[in-house]
């Protein structure tokens, strides 16, 4: 998993490959903001392969933490490793 760097808009778009096995039906994605202690889902299920998604809104200055899931028939895969973006200032860990 990737994220581009984030533009004037204070936005940011994750870039994943294909998580999971056969029959990928969408995916569910968590968002931190705070060390990775409490995660939010942002999405529960894209209903969609498509492998971009654009998380806007977010606050200059920031790190954000975001993790993913496959969704297949079976339910939600494992969890993805951890990517960060940081918006503005903000230092990645």
């Amino acid at each position: 998993m990737a994220l581009s760097n984030p533009s004037a808009a204070e936005k940011t778009e994750i870039l994943f490959g294909q998580l999971g096995g056969t029959a990928i039906k969408g995916y569910k994605i968590n968002r931190s903001i705070n060390n990775s202690t409490t995660w939010s889902t942002i999405v529960s299920n894209t209903n969609s392969t498509t492998t971009t998604y654009s998380d806007t809104g977010l606050s200059s200055n920031t790190i954000y933490r975001y993790r993913l899931f496959a969704i297949n028939s079976v339910g939600p895969s494992l969890r993805s490793n951890i990517a960060y973006a940081a918006i503005g200032n903000a230092t990645k860990p």
